[in-house]
């Protein structure tokens, strides 16, 4: 089964989108029952709403079990062998800490990050990934590290 999703926004403005899907379509996997994308400040909010199920969450390090996959350009023939999508945020379990990904080939490898921070979320329905644009970080620490 084929799934797709187009998202489209106005550069710099905030927003969030909402995308349903039915319950009980899964089978024994996760079951996903919603999308929430959402801009604010040029910051970037990916969160995925599941059925509960004793395995999302539950690892040792608090791993979260989701990767998204993005396809910037809407064309199957580029990007990786997975429905040619050119980026994925994941989860490294190894480094316990969220990682970006670019297509590399048909493959993903870890890319260096394009944000101020990339941040996540695991609670026994949700799962989410968050990107903080680099101005964003930059302006934070000099605002923390002014002084009067």
């Amino acid at each position: 089964m084929r799934s797709g999703l187009v998202l489209v926004g106005v550069a710099g403005a905030d927003s969030q989108t909402w995308f349903v899907d039915p319950v009980g379509d899964a089978g024994s996997s996760v079951d996903i029952t919603g999308l929430r994308v959402s801009s604010s400040g040029g910051g970037l909010g990916l969160e995925a709403t599941v059925t509960s199920n004793p395995f999302w969450c539950s690892g040792d390090g608090g791993d979260l079990p989701l990767l998204i996959a993005i396809d910037t350009d809407q064309n199957p023939d580029t990007g990786s062998a997975f429905y040619g999508t050119e980026l994925e945020f994941a989860w490294n379990v190894g480094g316990n800490e969220p990682i970006f990904l670019r297509a590399n080939d048909w493959a993903f490898k870890v890319a260096p990050q394009p944000f101020g921070g990339l941040g996540w979320e695991c609670g026994p329905t949700v799962g989410a990934f968050s990107a903080t644009p680099r101005h964003s970080a930059s302006r934070r620490r000099a605002a923390s590290t002014s002084s009067p």
